[in-house]
C-alpha cells in the first residue's frame, strides 16, 4: 500500500515537472513576442507624437506667415502715409486730414497717432484736432525701438489711452534728412488676428494663439482674455532659449508638449492638439 502511495507521489511530481517545463518553454517563446510588441507600441507612440508635432509645426508656420503678412500690409500702408508731403513742411492739419482718410480705409485699425521722437504726441485721431493730447505715446519701448533702429516695430497689447478695448501699436519711423522726424503709429484691433486664426479651419480639438513680445495673448482660439499672460511654463521656456521643445501646463490647465521658434515680429504663433497630451508650437 505504501509503495502505491510513493509511486503516485513520484508520478505527480513528474507531471508537475513536465508542466513547469512546458510553462517555461511557452514563456520563452512568448517573451520575444512580448518584447517586440512593446517595442512596436513605443515606436508607434513616438511616431504618433512626431506626426502631431510635425502637423502642429506646419499649421503654426502657416499662421505665422499669415500674421506676418497681415502686419507687413499694415506697415506698408503706414509707410505710404509717412511719405505725406504735409510732414515735409510740418503741416499737421493737412496731415490730420490725410490720416483720417487712411483710417477710414482700414477696418482693422482703431486709431492713428503721430509723435515726436521724444514720444510727445502731436496728432491723435481719437481726439479732435487742436484738443489737448496725452503727453506721451503708450508702450514707449516700441517707440524707442523705432527711433533707435529707424525700422518698423510691433508693440505689445495695451488697453491704455482714450479708446476702449485692447489694441496693438504698430509703428513706423517718419524719416527726413536721414533722421527720425516723427513716429507714426496705427492701433490694430486684436479681433483681426482672431479672424486670422479661425481662418485656419482648425479641428475643434486644437488650440491656437498669437502672443506678443511680453508673453500676453493677442488672440486665442478657444478664447482667452486679450492681454492675459500666457502660461508660466511657456514664458519660462522662452526666457531660457529662443527655440526649443518642452512639456508644460497651459494657462487653462492643460498638459502640453510645446515647440517654439522665433517670429519676425517677436510674437508667438502657436497650435495645440488635444489627442492625449496637447501639443503646441510657439513662435516668440
Amino acid at each position: 500500500m505504501a509503495s502505491i502511495v510513493v509511486s503516485d507521489t513520484v508520478a505527480g511530481k513528474r507531471a508537475m515537472t513536465i508542466r513547469f517545463h512546458l510553462f517555461l518553454l511557452a514563456l520563452c517563446a512568448l517573451l520575444p513576442l512580448l518584447g517586440f510588441a512593446v517595442y512596436v507600441s513605443v515606436n508607434l507612440i513616438e511616431h504618433d507624437r512626431d506626426s502631431i508635432r510635425g502637423g502642429a509645426a506646419g499649421r503654426a508656420r502657416a499662421m505665422m506667415t499669415a500674421a506676418d503678412a497681415e502686419l507687413r500690409g499694415s506697415i506698408k500702408t503706414l509707410q505710404a502715409l509717412a511719405a505725406s508731403r504735409a510732414l515735409d513742411t510740418g503741416d499737421l492739419p493737412a496731415f490730420h486730414a490725410d490720416a483720417v482718410r487712411i483710417l477710414a480705409s482700414q477696418p482693422d485699425w482703431s486709431n492713428i497717432t503721430l509723435a515726436l521722437p521724444s514720444g510727445t504726441q502731436v496728432v491723435n485721431l481719437a481726439i479732435a484736432f487742436g484738443e489737448p493730447l496725452h503727453a506721451l505715446l503708450i508702450d514707449s519701448p516700441s517707440a524707442a525701438q523705432v527711433v533707435k533702429t529707424l525700422r518698423p516695430a510691433v508693440g505689445s497689447v495695451t488697453t491704455a489711452g482714450p479708446l476702449p478695448g485692447p489694441r496693438v501699436p504698430l509703428r513706423v519711423p517718419v524719416i527726413r534728412d536721414g533722421a527720425v522726424a516723427y513716429i507714426l503709429t496705427a492701433a490694430i484691433r486684436p479681433e483681426s488676428f482672431e479672424r486670422l486664426i479661425r481662418a485656419q479651419n482648425l479641428p475643434k480639438n486644437w488650440i491656437a494663439a498669437l502672443i506678443d513680445g511680453n508673453g500676453r495673448f493677442v488672440a486665442r482660439v478657444p478664447a482667452r482674455l486679450v492681454g492675459a499672460l500666457a502660461s508660466e511654463s511657456l514664458r519660462a521656456a522662452l526666457r531660457n532659449a529662443p527655440q526649443g521643445w518642452f512639456r508644460g501646463i497651459t494657462s487653462d490647465g492643460n498638459d502640453v508638449f510645446t515647440a517654439y521658434l522665433q517670429m519676425v515680429s517677436r510674437w508667438r504663433a502657436g497650435f495645440g492638439n488635444s489627442n492625449g497630451a496637447r501639443v503646441s508650437c510657439w513662435w516668440p
